[in-house]
């Protein structure tokens, strides 16, 4: 194999052909999602909607295969698109550069747009933190903050601060699915 960046050789060792490997990786991928996303409707279908499945068993069936595609759409999609586009960039531009996996990561993240709407916002505030993170370690590691000691902790108690201020006062800014969460869990106010 000749591979002319080191990350097209950890990505796919035994194809010099990105092209080539990534129709492989969607096929694979799209199975490997299908696996976690059926037993997960499957779940919320017994839970939320085992009544409707009685009564109009046809459109909850349409609904549960059309959700569990798109999930796994997007989820192959999302994969696939971060592990092609930095491959695509380096042999566009000869280079391999910073900019390059941020790029990535904005393709990648586009792929949300599959998804249905209401899942859109959960799956972004799902990644926030994560990117939040990642963007502090890198400040962090390149000199440009200093170190907060125990300021996970710090950001977890703005967050519940926050929320708890908007459950007081504003419930009707909380989604419902939270509210009703959240109202096991506190109580009404």
């Amino acid at each position: 194999m000749n591979h002319k960046y080191i990350m097209c050789a950890i990505q796919h060792p035994l194809n010099d052909n990105c092209a080539t490997d990534k129709f492989g990786l969607f096929k694979d991928e799209l199975l490997r999602s299908l696996k976690l996303y059926v037993p997960l409707n499957v779940i919320m279908l017994a839970v939320f909607r085992s009544k409707q499945l009685t009564v109009d068993p046809k459109t909850v069936m349409q609904k549960f295969t059309i959700s569990c595609l798109r999930s796994a759409l997007f989820l192959t999609m999302y994969v696939v698109m971060g592990l092609s586009t930095p491959c695509w960039l380096r042999r566009l531009t000869g280079t391999d550069r910073p900019w390059i996996y941020a790029a990535t990561g904005a393709v990648a993240g586009s792929m949300v747009f599959i998804e249905a709407p209401g899942r859109q916002l959960e799956l972004g505030l799902y990644c926030l933190p994560r990117a939040l993170e990642s963007l502090w370690k890198t400040l962090l590691k390149n000199g440009q903050v200093k170190n907060i000691p125990h300021g996970d902790i710090l950001l977890f108690m703005a967050s519940m601060g926050t929320l708890m201020t908007l459950y007081q006062n504003d419930k009707d800014t909380i989604n419902s699915h939270y509210l009703n969460v959240m109202t096991r869990f506190f109580g009404q106010n």
